[in-house]
């Protein structure tokens, strides 16, 4: 038996808070970073969005899409993402 996998594009799959979902778009940049790769950095971008929040643990599942032509992501690693958002709005704690 075989496993075939595409590696280029690789897909990051993230769960975004509740409270940051609002503000994920199709297209938005965002920085992967591997620590296999001390001071490297991988830009991708968001490529599809949930409809829906999980309702279990209250977040969104993005899909990020990571040009991968040398290989170097592997299937399975885990990666830091780090995306450029705006608050959606603000919560004051009484």
């Amino acid at each position: 038996l075989y496993k075939v996998a595409k590696m280029d594009p690789v897909r990051v799959m993230i769960a975004v808070p509740q409270t940051m979902a609002p503000s994920i778009k199709v297209e938005q940049k965002v920085t992967i970073t591997a620590r296999e790769y001390p001071g490297r950095t991988f830009l991708g971008q968001v490529a599809h969005i949930a409809g829906s929040l999980d309702v279990d643990s209250r977040t969104l599942k993005v899909e990020i899409r990571v040009p991968n032509a040398d290989g170097a992501l592997l299937a399975g690693m885990y990666v830091r993402a780090e995306l450029s958002v705006a608050t959606p709005h603000t919560v004051f704690t009484i």
